[in-house]
Parts: C-alpha cells; sequence; structure tokens
C-alpha cells in the first residue's frame, strides 16, 4: 500500500529558501498543476481510487481541486505537525491556484529549466548533509523510486517559486508608488492586494464534502 508523503515539499522549501527564482519564462501554470494531479492521484491507496477521491471540492475560473489533492496536502500538513483544518488547508489551495493564475498573466513562471537546476542544487545540500540528507531518503522511500520524488518537488518549487516572484513584483509596485513605506508596511499592503484578488474571484466550495475530510 502507498503512502501519501507531502512534508517533503516543506523540508525542500525550507533548503531552497535563500535561492533566487529569478527566470520568468515558462510552461502554462495548468500544465504544472496537471503534472502535479498526477503525481497525487499516482501516491493514493489503491483502495482510494475511485469516483470519491475525483470529485471536486472547489473550482474557479480556470482550475479545479480535487477531494484527492485536498486530503494529499492536509496528509502533509498533519506530518509536519502544523494543527489546520480541512477548511483551512483548502482556502491555502485555493489561494495559490488564483495566485499562480496571476502570476502567469504577468510572466513570473518560473521556467523548467530553472526549476531542475533548483533541484540539482538541492541534491548536492543533501548529499553534503548527513542529517539532512537521511530525512529525505526517509521521505522518498514513501514515493514509488527516486525519481518521482524529484518530479513532485521540481513542481512545487515552480508554484513556490512563481508566487514568490509575483508577490516581488508587486512589492515592486508598492514601492514605485510610495517609496516612503517600510518593508513592514509593503509586506502588509501586497497581503491585502492577495486577499482582495482571492475574495474577488468566484470559487464554488463543495461544503458537505470539505467537512467529512478529516
Amino acid at each position: 500500500m502507498k503512502k501519501m508523503m507531502i512534508c517533503c515539499i516543506s523540508c525542500a522549501v525550507v533548503l531552497v529558501a535563500g535561492i533566487l527564482f529569478t527566470d520568468r519564462k515558462s510552461a502554462d501554470s495548468e500544465d504544472v498543476y496537471d503534472s502535479t494531479k498526477e503525481i497525487v492521484e499516482e501516491y493514493l491507496d489503491e483502495d482510494q481510487q475511485d469516483s470519491s477521491s475525483q470529485k471536486v471540492v472547489a473550482s474557479g475560473e480556470g482550475f479545479e481541486i480535487t477531494r484527492a489533492e485536498l486530503e494529499f496536502r492536509l496528509q502533509g500538513k498533519k506530518k509536519s505537525n502544523a494543527n489546520q483544518t480541512a477548511e483551512e488547508v483548502l482556502q491555502e489551495l485555493i489561494e495559490e491556484r488564483i495566485l499562480m493564475k496571476k502570476a502567469e498573466e504577468a510572466q513570473c513562471i518560473v521556467s523548467e529549466q530553472e526549476a531542475q537546476a533548483q533541484v540539482a542544487e538541492l541534491k548536492d545540500i543533501i548529499e553534503k548533509s548527513d542529517d539532512s540528507g537521511q530525512k529525505i531518503s526517509e521521505m522518498i522511500e514513501s514515493f514509488k523510486d527516486q525519481d518521482a520524488y524529484w518530479d513532485y518537488t521540481k513542481e512545487r518549487i515552480i508554484i513556490k517559486g512563481s508566487i514568490s516572484n509575483y508577490r516581488e513584483k508587486l512589492s515592486e509596485e508598492c514601492r514605485k508608488q510610495n517609496t516612503a513605506l517600510s518593508d513592514e508596511e509593503i509586506v502588509g499592503l501586497v497581503d491585502k492586494k492577495v486577499k482582495d484578488m482571492v475574495s474577488e474571484e468566484t470559487v464554488k466550495i463543495n461544503e458537505n464534502i470539505v467537512k467529512a475530510i478529516k
């Protein structure tokens, strides 16, 4: 029986936090999510591969989030000891989808080549760190093989990096509008812009399915 392990992403993000995502040319953001979705579905237990896992829990313009994706992310949160409900995790996924769409429109998407370079650097960091290497090895065991683990990590680097690029672009716009703003004030303005973007989107949520997820 295959296990679901997404906590690899939190480790990957921490290890590559200092790596800049500067390339702003890439493939369509929907392609990125299609790849990630396939990996998510692949690591579901075989007895969970039914119609219920494919039910859509939320949908908006240009995106859908399935129960399988929500459960996959929620399990990862639990693995990292994050005390979040399915509703809270779903809101994170919705925000992520909307911001990826905005990032694509603003040409802030991290390229496949850039992501692959980040993975190569991450592998190098792990090889030089016994502690991190052991943790990653344990995570890889939850996937069918190392390639699958690194493919998923690459997709998450693209998503996280693209959103980071887009938020930085919003920050630059705020600085140009008012050079007297502090860094903390700019972060607050960007957070508000993001919140407004999400609230302006029409998103349908299947509350019954979400409430049934533990």
